[in-house]
């Protein structure tokens, strides 16, 4: 089998456009001016994603105002710790950080 120039070419418009199609300037023109009429919506979600990350963020790591409240507090002798409350917590973070 001899393999010219003109057999090749055959065989790679025939692998690029199987159907033997040839394309047009007009196929390009149809979907430029599809392609400004196609929009995107996106649902209020996102905004309250980003509501939600704003106020985190302000959100201080140390609430100052209950630091203060404790140590006055401790300072006047009020400060009460509930021993049952306080292991109940330990053992609650304790086998949280074992199943995680």
């Amino acid at each position: 089998m001899k393999i010219d120039r003109s057999t090749k070419s055959n065989a790679l418009n025939t692998l690029i456009d199987p159907a033997g199609t040839k394309s047009s300037g007009k196929a390009s023109t149809l979907d430029e001016t599809t392609r400004d009429k196609d929009s995107v919506e996106l649902s209020g979600v996102r905004a309250d994603v980003a509501k939600l990350v704003s106020r985190v963020k302000e959100t201080p790591v140390i609430r100052q105002d209950k630091v203060d409240a404790i140590k006055a507090a401790i300072e006047n002798g009020t400060y009460k710790i509930d021993g049952q409350q306080l292991a109940r917590s330990i053992l609650k973070n304790n086998l949280l950080d074992e199943m995680l």
